[in-house]
């Protein structure tokens, strides 16, 4: 491991560039930049950002593109990923930092790989409400940001991982022991909210619309949200669920609302957590189930209106 004071010279094919995209991140901006000094070129996109972001970049030496502002989709990556000049890639997003030890990690890393591999996928550490979230979708959360330049591609989708090119693998083995990422997340539940929101607005709805496949995901993390460690996890996974179902809704408004909404849409997972979740019982005492009173609710709803039926003229 390449460490401080080391005289071993970086060769060829450890040489790494760091590529990163910014937009008025003067926030976040300088600890992602201190803690890639050592990296061999720093490669800024900055989407014609109006706050201090371009004298951060200045001052720090990046290679700095301008290019006008728009709604981002992952999908922009793409026109950049030949702008490196040397044989291994790392992505990293303005408002996330590497530690202190990743240098000689990540160049070890790279040395070792069997010319097989093509990425690799580093575990990140995700920063809310003043800690680290430690809840399943939180950590390790791999994320491939590590590859051999212009060997992958980003789909229009936000936050879908890149598809490696031609017949590279990814790097096996654990990835405890890499580097980690450190994302400086959300401070508030609302700002959370606010993201998603603006991710289901700006997202990609190009592919065929698969209700189910929207309604698996509201209700896992409806359940993910029982085996959250903290009651902010729980909001979050619960602000999932409804964002999930809203993108639904868009992507089906999206295809010009043809096909008929099922009936019950975003109500229909309801027993199917009461199944999962299933009841213990312990003599005469029951425990509450936390999502009973939904399927309660909408069975005295369906009986309500059922009578309302039978009695109209």
């Amino acid at each position: 491991m390449v460490r401080e004071g080391d005289p071993r010279v970086v060769t060829k094919q450890e040489r790494i560039s760091v590529l990163v995209h910014t937009f008025n991140s003067e926030a976040t901006l300088p600890a992602l930049l201190n803690s890639v000094g050592w990296a061999d070129e720093v490669i800024a996109i900055d989407m014609s950002s109006t706050d201090g972001t371009p004298e951060i970049l200045e001052q720090h030496g990046a290679v700095t593109y301008r290019i006008p502002q728009s709604n981002w989709n992952d999908s922009l990556r793409n026109d950049w990923l030949s702008a490196p000049r040397f044989p291994w890639t790392l992505v990293l997003d303005a408002d996330e930092y590497l530690a202190g030890d990743a240098e000689g990690v990540l160049r070890d890393l790279v040395a070792s790989a069997p010319e097989t591999v093509t990425a690799a996928a580093l575990p990140r550490f995700n920063y809310c409400f003043g800690r680290v979230l430690t809840g399943k979708r939180w950590y390790p959360d791999p994320q491939i940001r590590l590859f051999r330049t212009d060997s992958v591609r980003y789909r229009a989708r936000h936050h879908t991982p890149p598809a490696i090119r031609g017949k590279g693998i990814l790097l096996e083995g654990p990835i405890s022991d890499r580097p980690h990422i450190h994302h400086q997340h959300y401070a508030t539940l609302a700002d959370f909210a606010e993201r998603q929101l603006r991710y289901a607005l700006s997202d990609d709805y190009s592919e065929p619309l698969d209700f189910g496949r929207y309604q698996s995901l509201a209700l896992g993390a409806v359940l993910d949200s029982r085996e959250s460690p903290t009651p902010e996890e729980r909001a979050m996974e619960i602000v999932l669920a409804h964002n999930h179902l809203l993108q639904a809704l868009l992507h089906w408004e999206k295809n010009g609302r043809d096909e008929p909404l099922p009936i019950g849409f975003g109500w229909q997972f309801a027993p199917r957590i009461d199944t999962q979740i299933g009841q213990r019982e312990s003599g005469d005492a029951q425990e509450k189930r936390p999502f009973g009173w939904v399927s309660q609710a909408i069975r005295k709803a369906r009986r309500v209106f059922g009578r309302l039926l039978r009695s109209a003229p």
